[in-house]
């Protein structure tokens, strides 16, 4: 059997990394990538939260590894859903799709 397939109608890329609040929600324009941290060397576990809610409640990732001292934790999010990230006290960044 020989399957055909279309190429996609748009390729997508990764747009500019953008800095956004730790523990705040946010509503995504566009599909997108959710990165965030915490500070090495501290005790933090980074969690990222996204549904159709806001706020939203369903965790989606999250990093508790208290003693890897590079830990994060990393999401992609539908376009429309609600996100935050929490306990990343070092940064968070949300990277769209264009």
């Amino acid at each position: 059997m020989i399957f055909i397939s279309q190429p996609p109608a748009k390729k997508l890329k990764l747009g500019t990394r953008i800095s956004r609040t730790n523990n705040t929600v946010y509503q995504a324009a566009t599909d997108g990538f959710v990165s965030a941290g915490g500070t090495p060397g501290t005790t933090f576990k980074v969690k990222i939260f996204s549904d159709a809610g806001d706020p939203p409640t369903r965790e989606l990732t999250k990093n508790s590894n208290t003693s890897d001292p590079a830990g994060g934790a990393g999401q992609l999010i539908k376009k429309g859903d609600f996100w935050k990230a929490t306990y990343a006290n070092s940064y968070v960044y949300w990277i769209p799709w264009e």
